[in-house]
């Protein structure tokens, strides 16, 4: 961030602050008033009366689901006909880790797909059908019907195998940079199935990069698309960096209240902004602004390499308190999700 911006969460959010006051006074009366009512606690850290509200509304809607998992991640299982989306529900969110982890086995994502069947859809792929030396496996949980990437490598072998070669490397082998990017095609083919599904509804487009780390899809959308608002988050600083929010305490709602706040940033749409009963979501829609959430959520403690370490054997369950940690973070941001998708369907 440029020396111009210091302090910028300080500074929207205290523009938000007057707006806000109110509604969040009397939210978190009434989240107090269930908390007695059912004898709960909050666990949330008291950073600001903003983002404790928005983390209560997160954890209130954690649904505490338990079962059992015979699906591979890879079979698309029959479902129910349900009516899918149309254009005019403009909130989209793309869920990225490896296709071999854990992540897509937590019971938040399997219940995520189940209950939003024909909207929520499991996609995987593999980064060596599009140019990278290794296979990397790879799945995506995503609102957009129309992404459609390779099937992973073996099942459906790349060039190199068709070839007769294996892949040139490891993916723990490469730099930092290298392994936590995201091949252009693949970036490419993400964006134009969302501009697919929204490009003759909205009026203005906005993709948040939760967890952008060297921000290889950020710099490539907005070389592609640039029309297109691009919104970095990550935990650490780097130049492509917007903000540097960690959002194992920090939630969604807010992240998107930071970045329509930094695009729009008339002082009746800063209003407008704040004081619409739908809140962010409902400004976002009311707006025909489409949004695009793409989550490469940590990958620290579901990949094959860290199950040993940070999971009991051959299940989801956490066994450090680093898995517990990520498992609640993630908790969360589906909750989130699900928020969006009631909002919208």
């Amino acid at each position: 961030m440029s020396d111009d911006e210091t302090d910028p969460l300080q500074q929207i959010l205290a523009k938000h602050e007057t707006f806000h006051a109110r509604l969040l006074r009397e939210e978190a009366s009434t989240l107090e008033g269930k908390k007695r009512k059912h004898g709960s606690s909050s666990k949330c850290t008291p950073i600001s009366m903003h983002r404790k509200v928005e983390q209560e509304r997160d954890n209130e809607e954690v649904e505490q689901v338990e079962e059992k998992n015979g699906n591979d991640g890879f079979r698309q299982k029959k479902r129910r006909s349900l009516p899918s989306r149309d254009e005019t529900h403009l909130f989209d969110f793309s869920i990225e880790n490896p296709f071999d982890g854990k992540l897509k086995d937590l019971a938040c994502v399997r219940s995520l797909i189940a209950d939003f069947p024909n909207v929520v859809f499991e996609t995987p792929t593999s980064y060596c059908h599009y140019g990278y030396p290794y296979q990397k496996r790879t799945v995506f949980i995503t609102t957009l019907p129309t992404f459609r990437p390779t099937p992973p490598c073996p099942k459906r072998p790349c060039a190199a195998r068709q070839n007769g070669f294996k892949h040139g490397q490891q993916a723990a082998r490469s730099s930092s940079a290298q392994k936590n990017s995201i091949p252009n095609g693949l970036v490419d083919e993400l964006v134009d199935a969302w501009m697919r599904r929204v490009g003759k509804t909205a009026l203005q487009f906005l993709i948040v990069d939760v967890f952008s780390g060297w921000g290889s899809v950020s710099s490539r959308i907005q070389t592609r698309h640039p029309r297109v608002h691009v919104f970095s988050n990550d935990i650490v600083d780097r130049s492509n960096i917007n903000m540097t929010l960690d959002m194992r305490t920090f939630s969604l709602g807010s992240l998107l209240i930071l970045a329509a706040s930094r695009f729009w940033t008339d002082e009746d749409d800063l209003r407008r902004q704040s004081e619409h009963p739908d809140g962010i979501l409902g400004w976002l829609r009311d707006e025909k602004i489409a949004v695009l959430l793409h989550i490469s959520t940590p990958c620290e403690t579901y990949s094959t390499n860290a199950l040993a370490r940070h999971r009991k054997r051959g299940t989801v369950e956490p066994k450090t308190q680093e898995a517990v940690t990520a498992d609640a973070m993630n908790e969360r941001i589906v909750a989130y999700l699900r928020r969006g998708l009631n909002f919208c369907v």
